[in-house]
């Protein structure tokens, strides 16, 4: 087996971490999805009425969704904009992790939030950060 350089190292560990978080935003991704065919999911929104000027529903799935993935796959790059050496300290280590494992919680509790807060639109919370909710 050859000799790996410390730089080669350090790539395969930041791979591996990267790897881990697109993993988890997957994840997210295909729970989000799923939700929107759960009852509640489905109770809470709203088609549009004829002469009404409230969004159809599509739109508004689509604005809770797309805000909750965008912010996860702006995680990943975070981390996937990192130096291979920044992965050798145990603190950045530890944050990734961290990161890795509230993934799919907060992009679960960012969603619930809109669903148990009538008063909560799609669009008040597209802005809000998934630590926020």
């Amino acid at each position: 087996m050859a000799k790996q350089t410390v730089e080669e190292l350090e790539y395969r560990r930041k791979s591996m971490y990267v790897e881990m978080l697109r993993e988890c935003s997957a994840s997210a991704e295909r729970l989000l999805d799923d939700m929107k065919e759960t009852p509640d999911f489905i109770n809470h929104i709203h088609p549009r009425e004829p002469g009404s000027c409230a969004p159809d529903s599509d739109e508004v799935v689509q604005v809770m969704m797309q805000s909750t993935m965008d912010e996860c796959g702006a995680l990943v790059r975070r981390h996937n904009d990192e130096e291979p050496a920044w992965f050798n300290c145990n603190g950045n280590l530890r944050i990734v992790g961290q990161d890795a494992l509230s993934l799919l919680p907060m992009s679960m509790d960012k969603v619930k939030l809109w669903m148990e807060n009538s008063n909560l639109t799609a669009w008040d919370l597209k802005d809000v950060s998934m630590r926020e909710c």
